[in-house]
């Protein structure tokens, strides 16, 4: 029963949300390298880190994690239940070292939106922090984030962690 309070715990500090102001330049097709770079910059003047802003925020969340110690990291899916207060290009979440597979809203009303998943590189955020974006706004409303992820386990014993004794892990 510790073990999974302990991972429910770590579930839940691992993947917090919340919404960030607009970038003010968008990427077009037609950017330029100058652009493009112009325009990560701005992304990363954005960059929370630590809290994350409250434009959107978490009321609740459901994992589900495999979890095998003789593989080399876990897997699994996170439900979060949201209200997104105003519209906008990016949500931002804590995640450090995590692939996302496919990630979505689905709002109350039915509708649905896909969600593209981007790490910021830990040099940039140690931290651990990514962004959500869609095609066009995320709106504003209530709805459930679901992300598919997978995770290497914590060699530094905190976290969700490994620890290898011969053949044997744990």
């Amino acid at each position: 029963m510790q073990f999974s309070k302990f991972l429910a715990s770590v579930s839940l500090s691992c993947l917090l949300l919340a919404g960030c102001e607009k970038a003010a330049d968008q990427l077009t097709e037609k950017s330029t390298e100058a652009q493009l770079t112009q325009d990560a910059a701005q992304i990363y003047k954005l960059i929370p880190h630590a809290e994350l802003p409250d434009t959107v925020s978490p009321k609740s969340y459901r994992v589900d994690m495999t979890i095998d110690p003789q593989q080399d990291g876990m897997s699994g899916t996170v439900a979060i239940d949201v209200t997104i207060n105003e519209s906008e290009d990016r949500i931002w979440i804590h995640a450090k070292e995590m692939t996302v597979k496919s990630a979505k809203i689905d709002y109350a009303d039915g509708s649905s939106k896909e969600l593209t998943f981007t790490a910021i590189p830990l040099t940039e955020a140690p931290s651990g922090v990514a962004y959500l974006t869609a095609d066009g706004d995320i709106p504003a409303g209530d709805g459930v984030i679901t992300l598919d992820y997978e995770t290497p386990y914590n060699q530094n014993l905190n976290s969700a962690y490994q620890v290898r004794r011969g053949e044997d892990a744990y």
